[in-house]
């Protein structure tokens, strides 16, 4: 096995090497710090003016960086005249530095943790005044893509806390398995969630399919003739309307989310209105 010279990678024909001094930069220590301890490596002791030259520092920068040095633990000074300096085993320098930086860090995060309670305690509130501030616009969400539909009913049936009503017509968003779990995480928290079906959509397999499972899970479910739109509203406080282009075509996947609670309120009395009259869902019938 070829041994390696490591002192070759410090010092390079007197000269301080370039890649030492990046080593201990990285640790913490700066340019000057990091080429007067690698000077101070490569001998038993200094005097400060030979050490300046060794190092290549201005000579009236040399005092104060050897104090810096003897601070963190890096070098010793003898009691002589001219004083000598030398260096700390790297090992012992560098662990004990270690932890100076390791409470340094503890001391900062402790600091920051106690300036966030304080901001928080400033800034709550202010927020808390802000939610009593309503801009009309804020009453509506548009989405535009299955992708962002879809995420969004999700929340929102995983944000509800007593109960959901839906109409239910083609051309559908979600997929199967994103359906049962849009529907079963409000019933399995103990929600009452019901949907009305559009009779045409039930005449598709795949919709006949997911009711049929949704029943299972404890959705109460009813069939009409006609739905005006698909929608789905939660708790009285928000609903989502998907609205599909009359004209045909491509489906649109546009849908908006309204707030706006006297909003969701009419969309609640009309969906009373439609249940009283809709027909009981029974998966072994056809639908006529």
């Amino acid at each position: 096995m070829t041994h390696i010279d490591t002192t070759k990678q410090w010092c390079y024909n007197g000269i301080v090497n370039e890649k030492s001094i990046q080593f201990l930069m990285a640790v913490g220590l700066n340019r000057y710090e990091a080429a007067v301890y690698v000077s101070l490596l490569e001998r038993g002791d200094y005097a400060p003016a030979s050490l300046a030259q060794r190092a290549r520092i201005p000579r009236q920068r040399i005092y104060d960086v050897l104090t810096s040095l003897e601070e963190k633990g890096f070098c010793t000074v003898k009691s002589t005249r001219p004083r000598l300096y030398g260096s700390v085993d790297p090992a012992v320098a560098l662990r004990h530095h270690l932890k100076s930086k390791d409470r340094e860090l503890h001391d900062e995060l402790a600091r920051i943790e106690s300036q966030v309670a304080e901001t928080i305690d400033a800034l709550a509130p202010i927020y808390r005044e802000g939610q009593r501030e309503s801009d009309p616009f804020q009453y509506l969400e548009v989405l535009r893509t299955s992708n962002s539909i879809a995420r969004r009913s999700l929340e929102l049936a995983a944000a509800a806390t007593s109960h959901a009503n839906s109409f239910v017509k083609l051309p559908l968003v979600l997929s199967r398995e994103q359906n049962i779990q849009f529907i079963h995480e409000p019933l399995k928290r103990g929600l009452r969630y019901r949907s009305i079906y559009e009779e045409s959509a039930l005449r598709q397999p795949e919709v006949a399919d997911l009711a049929r499972a949704c029943g299972e899970l404890g959705q109460e479910i009813r069939v009409c003739g006609h739905l005006p739109v698909k929608m789905h509203a939660f708790d009285g406080k928000k609903a989502l309307l998907s609205l599909q282009d009359p004209v045909g075509g491509t489906p649109s996947f546009t849908a908006i989310i309204t707030h706006h609670v006297g909003m969701v309120e009419a969309l609640n009395l009309a969906f009373e209105t439609l249940w009283s009259t809709a027909q009981e869902y029974a998966p072994g019938r056809k639908s006529s």
